[in-house]
Formats: C-alpha cells, sequence, structure tokens
C-alpha cells in the first residue's frame, strides 16, 4: 500500500504535446497520449477519481500486450492531474468494482471467484465471503452490514420450457425451449453471505422476451443494481419510486425496470427511440437528492447491436426524467460515421455537485467530465479527460473530505493541461531528432472558419432535418432564436427529421410569419427539407433541380 502524492510518471510535457483530439474513441490511433489529457480547474469539478483497472495493458502500443488478459493488481485513487493519492494492492484478478466508503474502506467485488472483500484504507483485508452462484458486474453497499449484489442463475426448468423457438427476420432461427437459460437473481446479503432478500426475474419478466443477437441461453444478462435513494418524486406521492426499491437492468433485454421491493413487483420500466431505441445499455442509476437533476435517472447506452446505422459504434449518454419519461439531456457525440465516444461494453456516468457530468468510456480507459450546455452540438463541452493505460470498470469521483483520510490532507493543486491542435501536431521522422526526447513537430496553427456548417450542409442544399441547433443559427433569412433552433433540432430528432416544409409548423414556437420568411424546398432524392436560402460565413448552395419549392 503507497500513501501519499506520487507523481504520475507519464503527465510530462512532451505527452501532453500529443494530447490529441479531447475525444478518443474505440476506433483510435495506434500512439496517443495517456494521462491528463484535458484539464480547465476553472469548469471541472474537483476531487479526486478511482480507478479499477480491467485489462491490465488495453491502450498498449503492441497487440501481443493489448490482447492480453492480464489484469491489474492494484486498485487507484488519483487526483485530477492524476497522481496517484492512495492505492490497494489486489491479487490479479477480474475486479469489476471498487467502492470507497466514507470510513476510508475500499469494498470489491471479484467476478473470477465470487468472493467480496473489505480492505481498510491501509490495504489490510477486513472481512470477506462468497456470495452464492456466480456475483457479476455490480454491487452496492446498502448499509455497513449489507450489500446488494447481481449474482447468474438458471431460470427453473418449467420456466425454460415456454421458450418458444421462434425463426427471426435478419437473424433466422433462434432455439431456446428448454435450454438453460442464464440469467440474474438479485441479491441483499449481510457479511457473512446469509441472504435477506433475493429476487428471480421468472416471477415478472416474459421468458420470450430476449436479444436476438446475444447466445441463445443469455437471457437477461443484468449489468446494474442501483437502490433508490429518497427523492422528490416519492415526496410528492408517487409510490414507484419509494426509497429502497429497486433499479435494476437486465442488459439483454433493453428496457431498465424498478422493483418494489416488499411486493417484488416490476413498478416502473423505459426504453426510447433515440437513434433507433436502446442498445444494450449500462449503469442506470438515479440522481440523488441535492445535485442538478436530482430524481432523474442516468443511464450509458452503449450502441452495441443497434437498429439503426447511426447508433453503430455511438454511445448515447441519457438522462431520463422517470416520471414524463421523457430524455431531458444527452450526451451524444456528432460528426459524419462518427465514433467519438462510444465503449461497446461497460460505460458508467455520474452527475457531479457543480451540474457536470462524468464518464467512464470504459473499453477505451477514458474518462472524461462533461460541463452541459443548451446549444452545444454534443450536449456539453469536455473539460477534464484522463486517458489510462488500461481499459478500467465503471470508474466514479469522491469530493476531497469524503472519507478522514482524504480530509486531513492538502488540497492537490489544481493544474490546468490545455491540449494543442491535433492537426498541426506530429512525431518526428527518427533521423530528424536530436534525442530520445525530442519527438515532435509542431506546425502553425492556420485560419479557421468562424461558422464552420457539419451535419446541415449536404451535397444537396442545407438540410433542415440534419441540422444542428448552432448550424440553424447560422440561417440569414430570419433570426432564428437559440429555443426555436432547438426546438426544430429537438422535433427532427423525435419524428425522423422533416419530409415537407410545412412540417416545419408543428414545431413548438414555429409561427407562419417566420415560415413564411424561408426559402424552403422538398429534395424529390432524399424525402428531406432543404434550406435554400444564405447561411452565416457560407456562400449560397444551389442544389438544381432536385427540389420542389414550397
Amino acid at each position: 500500500m503507497r500513501k501519499g502524492l506520487g507523481t504520475f510518471a507519464i503527465c510530462t510535457t512532451v505527452l501532453a504535446l500529443l494530447a490529441s483530439a479531447p475525444q478518443q474513441s474505440d476506433a483510435k490511433a495506434t500512439i496517443f497520449p495517456t494521462g491528463v489529457t484535458i484539464f480547465n480547474p476553472d469548469k471541472a469539478y474537483l476531487g479526486y477519481f478511482v480507478e479499477v483497472s480491467y485489462k491490465k495493458y488495453a491502450n498498449h502500443p503492441n497487440a501481443r500486450y493489448r490482447a492480453s488478459d492480464l489484469a491489474a493488481e492494484e486498485v487507484y485513487l488519483r487526483d485530477m492531474n492524476g497522481n496517484i493519492v492512495n492505492t490497494w494492492k489486489i491479487p490479479p484478478t477480474t475486479i469489476h468494482r471498487a467502492r470507497l466508503q466514507p470510513n476510508g474502506d475500499m469494498i470489491m467485488m471479484d467476478s473470477a471467484n465470487g468472493h467480496f472483500y473489505r480492505y481498510s484504507w491501509d490495504g489490510k483485508l477486513l472481512k470477506e465471503f462468497k456470495g452464492i452462484g456466480f456475483p457479476r458486474t455490480d454491487f452496492r453497499v446498502i448499509d455497513d452490514n449489507h450489500i446488494i449484489y447481481l449474482t447468474a442463475t438458471t431460470a427453473p426448468k418449467e420456466v425454460a420450457e415456454k421458450a418458444k423457438n421462434v425463426d427471426l427476420e435478419w437473424f433466422g432461427p433462434r432455439h431456446r425451449k428448454g435450454i438453460n437459460l442464464v440469467c440474474d437473481m438479485l441479491v441483499i446479503s449481510d457479511w457473512e453471505g446469509n441472504i435477506v432478500w433475493q429476487w428471480e426475474p421468472w416471477h415478472e419478466l416474459d421468458v420470450n422476451q430476449f436479444s436476438p443477437v446475444t447466445p441463445p441461453h443469455d437471457w437477461t444478462h443484468g449489468n446494474s443494481v442501483f437502490v433508490l435513494p429518497e427523492n422528490k418524486w416519492y415526496d410528492q406521492g408517487d409510490k414507484r419510486f419509494k426509497p429502497g426499491n429497486i433499479l435494476y437492468n437486465p442488459r439483454n433485454l433493453d428496457m431498465p425496470i424498478i422493483i418494489d421491493r416488499e411486493t417484488k413487483k416490476i413498478v416502473w420500466t423505459w426504453t426510447h427511440n433515440e437513434l433507433g431505441g436502446l442498445s444494450h445499455c449500462h449503469e442506470v442509476e438515479m440522481i440523488p437528492k441535492g445535485l442538478p437533476g436530482e430524481g432523474n435517472i442516468l443511464l450509458f447506452d452503449n450502441g452495441l447491436f443497434p437498429r439503426n446505422r447511426n447508433h453503430v459504434g455511438q454511445s448515447i449518454l441519457c438522462e431520463v426524467n422517470p416520471v414524463t419519461k421523457k430524455m431531458e439531456w444527452k450526451y451524444l457525440t456528432q460528426g459524419y460515421s462518427n465514433m467519438a465516444f462510444f465503449s461497446k461494453t461497460m460505460g458508467s456516468q455520474q452527475r457531479l455537485p457543480n451540474g457536470n457530468t462524468l464518464i467512464s468510456e470504459c473499453n477505451t480507459g477514458r474518462l472524461f467530465q462533461v460541463k452541459p450546455l443548451k446549444n452545444h452540438p454534443d450536449g456539453g463541452e469536455i473539460v477534464w479527460e484522463w486517458i489510462g493505460r488500461a481499459s478500467f470498470e465503471r470508474s466514479y469521483m469522491v469530493p476531497f473530505d469524503y472519507c478522514p483520510q482524504l480530509a486531513k490532507l492538502p488540497k492537490p493543486k489544481a493544474m490546468r493541461v490545455t491540449p494543442p491542435h491535433n492537426f498541426y501536431v506530429h512525431v518526428k521522422p527518427d533521423e530528424l531528432r536530436s534525442n530520445s526526447k525530442d519527438l515532435f513537430i509542431v506546425e502553425d496553427y492556420q485560419e479557421e472558419p468562424e461558422y464552420p456548417v457539419t451535419s446541415g450542409l449536404t451535397s444537396l442544399g442545407f438540410s433542415m432535418s440534419l441540422a444542428q441547433p448552432d448550424e440553424l443559427a447560422l440561417i440569414e433569412q430570419v433570426k432564428l432564436s437559440p429555443e426555436l433552433c432547438q426546438a426544430i433540432f429537438q422535433y427532427s430528432r423525435d419524428n425522423g427529421g422533416f419530409k415537407v416544409p410545412s412540417d416545419l409548423l408543428k414545431v413548438p414556437g414555429m409561427t407562419q410569419e417566420i415560415f413564411s420568411k424561408l426559402s424552403l424546398a422538398k429534395s424529390d432524392y432524399t424525402s428531406d427539407v432543404m434550406y435554400l436560402g444564405p447561411l452565416k460565413g457560407h456562400e449560397v448552395y444551389n442544389p438544381g433541380g432536385d427540389v420542389t419549392k414550397k
């Protein structure tokens, strides 16, 4: 166990020069910087973060290392510049979760052997017990002597016999009747291993609701379990959200659910239709009281097995009002063939006290904070980013005074990290290097357009269906308010775009006066609505004869 502040060696000036685009992706470059690559102390929430490494060499440039299953042997607590504050030494195994407690203890779950461990701040093993079945993916601490966790089990034979063999379009035959159906049991246990509450899915879920793209035996594949905290919905009389009820995510069903802890009945479900719908999400949890967005539900929609090409390789971070079931905020990166934000598996998020959201893009080993901005194309600005050497399991932050041991430490200095523009930083050819650290060429920056247009400007003109809110603001024929730009964008998302110009009159806030001033046309080729007038900073594009004017 190491105590005190140790310098994170890879946070060097030289590596900072390699800080490429602020958004890593699963289709990332072979060589890229690790450590803190972006840090704006004025906008980021400051505290410590927990790193639970999953595959030790996941970001190694050598494929032989990168593909290995070597697991990490430490759980780290780091400051905002990546310096190690504390380390818990563990056996090299598959630690899926590590949760720091307010007294400084660290509780861990080992999915390889099904054991739960409680370590002191100094790394001493205090408690241990073996969970029933095959504990996997998630657990939560209920109180000092009880935890809730997911464990894999097999549905009874009589349930499996109710499964139907089906022949599905695109996927072909799926033979499920009578096979061993693997699902989850939710368990509340004390530290002696005694079960005080359990829930089996076959009592409430339809065995013939399943994912056609996963192995036939893999029925629910739960990956997160969360105990509802005190919340405004229950305070207002909605008993579905009673504190203590269980929010459970059966990943393969694309339908998070809330279970009444007393009756064991399902009292709430949710899904969405964004980009073809929910796609094997992770980490469904309610924002606690006192935090911005309190009572809303956050989840990491991975984009695994999506039903729409625009969701392929594209994760979405969703914030949902559980009463209206509407999405109130999302982080969704923009761009053609976009893979700027993607974790095929795992992934998590955390709402922070200043309103920022911490996002764990676990497969890539990337952790970042987003400051929400109403008119930002992605949903917010990245104000802090850290790239690990390894992939990791769903990280999170704690405040400086979270436990007595941290409260005694001086607050670490927050050192700003401003990355260079990745367009202009290049690796030097070997023969031009003066020494082993002389690695980069930094070109002079070139002037860029003041008003960039991305999604909206197509080969056929300016698409009203594809344009982002900030792009709609570039329309010069009539000034569109930020609220109307957002409403146009949202209506297009919710309704599959605009088919005819008059569809814009259905947008909340659109008036006949504003509509009449817009030069709009229907594209006969794409069944889209094009804007034909001038755009700020861009020449007017004439799409030719492929339009029918309004």
